[in-house]
């Protein structure tokens, strides 16, 4: 003989354990249901839309030259813009710190080196991560160029900064 549960037992246990707490829908715009389903909808969405779709959404990062989306737009167009991204020689940098992860790519005459600050808070990397002139092009940081180039020079990221650098 099967045990069923209610449907309100049922629910009860997917409202406790269910991946459906941690999660809302898609923020697409501004609209009344964040774009991921109709304004008009007769029925609104079965988890609810976060207050914050208003000024959080990606219709708001589409243009944004420092969002998110803009970032990994620009991380893309290297990875299709630059064989050595998908394809370099990988050699892992200043492997001892816990809070950085770097590494450079190499590929024929061309190397790029990468450091991400993992932490929240400033991080320091060693005197082979850092630069002492402007011959390097700074090809990516989430701060400004200018930025990338003082953190790497004094040797301290701040919190979650990274940057790839051209050698």
């Amino acid at each position: 003989e099967a045990k069923c549960q209610s449907p309100e037992s049922m629910m009860a246990a997917l409202a406790l354990i269910g991946r459906d707490n941690s999660r809302t829908p898609m923020q697409w715009d501004a609209s009344r249901y964040a774009g991921f389903t109709a304004p008009d909808a007769a029925t609104e969405p079965w988890i609810g839309v976060n207050p914050n779709h208003v000024e959080i959404n990606a219709a708001e990062e589409f243009d944004d030259p420092g969002s998110v989306y803009t970032f990994y737009k620009k991380l893309i167009a290297m990875r299709h813009n630059m064989p050595i991204i998908a394809v370099g020689d990988f050699s892992p940098m200043d492997a001892g710190n816990d809070d950085v992860i770097a590494f450079q790519r190499h590929l024929e005459d061309t190397t790029i080196m990468v450091i991400c600050n993992l932490s929240s808070k400033k991080a320091t990397i060693s005197e082979s991560l850092r630069i002492n002139d402007n011959k390097q092009q700074v090809l990516l940081s989430n701060y400004s160029t200018a930025h990338a180039f003082k953190s790497m020079h004094d040797g301290v990221l701040d919190p979650w900064e990274a940057i790839t650098v051209q050698l």
